[in-house]
């Protein structure tokens, strides 16, 4: 039997993987990207302090184990690359290359089902709002980013009930594990996103300065 490809090499063999001006490559790419990874799979992007920022934390660990993997490959020791430079370097990488080597490589499959992402919101419903008054009929929807299609939806009136609660309401019949939310600052209280966290979603919701 042939001694099996390591991750490392099989990055360096990947075509089309470095999007890069030829002037601008000034650390290796197969190198970076496996320091990369193995900071991901020490969950140094489970950052507690968001002040820092998570590819902060991700710089951090790829430091702190660098001269360690420098040594296990039998590689010429050099300064790993900068924090700026690996935000510079990781938006030149084609994404979908890696992510196919990366699942392909480790057996990782991505569901189907977890990378939908959903949108939340609600819209009055016109000439349903009287005369002298502010607020209507309103309908909320539960809407699939890929497709347009509202999955979900209720009623309900603007004068007397909220456009959060009615949300939430669709979120629990509808939330199932991993999936993914977006909505606009209204929504940026805490119920909602304890409600998508309890079943280990995703949400990226609107902020204003109010």
């Amino acid at each position: 039997m042939g001694q099996e490809t390591t991750f490392y090499e099989e990055i360096q063999k990947c075509e089309g993987l470095d999007l890069r001006d030829n002037r601008g490559k000034r650390h290796d790419l197969a190198l970076t990207l496996l320091c990369f990874t193995i900071a991901l799979f020490r969950k140094r992007d489970a950052c507690p302090d968001t002040s820092v920022g998570i590819l902060s934390s991700i710089h951090r660990g790829i430091e702190n184990k660098y001269k360690e993997l420098c040594n296990s490959l039998s590689i010429e020791y050099k300064a790993p690359v900068s924090r700026s430079q690996l935000s510079n370097i990781l938006a030149k990488v084609n994404g979908a290359k890696f992510a196919i080597l990366l699942c392909k490589h480790y057996g990782l499959e991505l569901e189907i089902k977890g990378s939908d992402w959903f949108a939340g919101d609600g819209k009055d419903l016109r000439g349903s709002i009287q005369k002298g008054d502010k607020r209507g009929e309103a309908i909320v929807q539960i809407v699939n980013h890929k497709s347009r299609k509202a999955v979900i939806h209720d009623y309900y009136s603007g004068q007397k009930e909220s456009k959060k609660t009615c949300l939430q309401e669709l979120i629990k019949i509808h939330r199932t594990a991993r999936t993914k939310y977006t909505s606009d600052a209204l929504h940026l209280s805490p119920a909602t996103p304890i409600m998508i966290e309890e079943e280990n979603g995703t949400y990226i919701i609107g902020l204003k300065n109010n």
